[in-house]
């Protein structure tokens, strides 16, 4: 999915993960402020309002994404919606409960009918983390947005690619072959998106999710180590070479 505004611009991330209804778990929503204050869709699917100022998205894969607090927004009973329409104006509306201090969206995750933690999805090319109600963040590649701080929506990871990692800023080598033993061939920015052809077990490393010998041929043709990308999916994203 992509954040919930247009692709290319920065919001503030004004509440970290937190619950539907503010402490409570699990922790699947977000507040996002400011930008052109437009609400769209994060990505593509029938759309529903809830109520005044609440609308849900049913996506794909037993998804659903819901936006609260929006003014002037779409009144729809199953319409279509692509990826990136309009849905309303970030606001502080609360006919359905709840509490809004200053105008945001209240952006939340559901799967197979219920809330799910927001954490370890990445929206936006953003990977969400949890901390105690409202606190956390997100990273993107290396880098590090806390509370806030700006989300620049780089928009939809594709199902088989992936997020530079390098545990630290700096570059990611690339490999004629799955390990450190093949020639280098070129290397990756932290934060560059890499689409997989398919992957093979090599030498082994640590990143920050840990240390694997899974490695991942690009769609260039070169290799690049699994402990340095972050697919959500802990093992081959397109099967084996």
């Amino acid at each position: 999915m992509a954040l919930p505004f247009t692709i290319g611009q920065t919001w503030t991330l004004s509440g970290g993960p937190h619950g539907w209804g503010g402490g409570e778990t699990p922790f699947s929503s977000i507040d996002l402020a400011g930008g052109d204050q437009v609400v769209r869709a994060a990505r593509g699917g029938t759309a529903y309002t809830m109520c005044q100022g609440w609308i849900r998205v049913i996506h794909d894969r037993g998804y659903s994404t819901d936006y609260y607090h929006l003014w002037s927004s779409i009144s729809v009973n199953g319409a279509a919606v692509a990826q990136g329409a309009y849905l309303g104006y970030t606001g502080t509306d609360v006919t359905c409960g709840g509490a809004a201090s200053g105008r945001h969206v209240h952006f939340a995750l559901r799967q197979n009918s219920a809330y799910v933690p927001i954490s370890d999805h990445a929206i936006g090319k953003w990977v969400f983390v949890g901390g105690a109600a409202y606190q956390g963040g997100a990273r993107h590649g290396s880098a590090w947005a806390g509370v806030g701080s700006g989300l620049y929506n780089y928009g939809v990871l594709g199902f088989t690619q992936g997020i530079v990692d390098a545990n630290g800023g700096g570059t990611l080598t690339r490999r004629a072959g799955p390990g450190t033993g093949y020639a280098a061939l070129g290397s990756l920015a932290d934060g560059a998106t890499v689409s997989i052809s398919c992957s093979a077990n090599g030498t082994t490393h640590t990143g920050r999710y840990g240390a694997t010998a899974l490695w991942n041929r690009l769609t260039d043709g070169s290799w690049v180590s699994d402990a340095f990308l972050w697919t959500g999916v802990n093992g081959a994203v397109n099967g084996w070479c």
